[in-house]
């Protein structure tokens, strides 16, 4: 319920700049309570990664809202919209500065900073498509599939990539 109350909080401050929510039909139902998230649904069926992708790269922004009970860690999704071209905007996790050290992306910590954050986004593309290249660059270097299987090599001494 907190998580829900949080998210619908979060939504509601920034569906006037054109928001659309991907999801299952139980938005419909869930967050009734702001009609203009009802009003922002695509009724559209998402479940594959290319889906997934589709979405983050027309988008201009991708929101990630985390559930309460993350305190210090953070959804997987935001590596796929850190590797889009969606500049992610989020709420705030000190696991950020653990996993995601020297990526730049902007963070909020209320609701009412995030419409900010997401204003200036939509104002300023060179900043957004900058942020955007950064943080591209930056999963490239380091989530790769390549990258994990070469820590995993350092870590088991196992050789699991061909060598050339």
């Amino acid at each position: 319920l907190l998580s829900a109350e949080k998210r619908v909080r979060l939504l509601s401050a920034i569906v006037a700049l054109g928001l659309s929510l991907y999801g299952t039909r139980t938005w419909l139902t869930k967050y009734h309570y702001d009609s203009r998230l009802n009003l922002a649904f695509v009724d559209e069926e998402v479940w594959t990664v290319e889906e997934n992708q589709n979405i983050y790269n027309h988008a201009k922004i991708g929101i990630n809202v985390s559930h309460v009970q993350a305190l210090d860690g953070f959804p997987w999704r935001i590596l796929d919209i850190l590797s889009s071209n969606a500049c992610l905007v989020s709420d705030y996790h000190s696991g950020f500065s653990k996993v995601l050290e020297g990526c730049y992306f902007p963070t909020y910590r209320d609701p009412f900073e995030a419409r900010d954050l997401c204003k200036w986004l939509l104002r300023d593309a060179t900043a957004r498509k900058q942020i955007v290249r950064e943080c591209n660059r930056f999963v490239s270097e380091h989530f790769t599939l390549d990258r994990f299987l070469e820590q995993l090599e350092e870590l088991s001494s196992v050789k699991l990539r061909r060598q050339n």
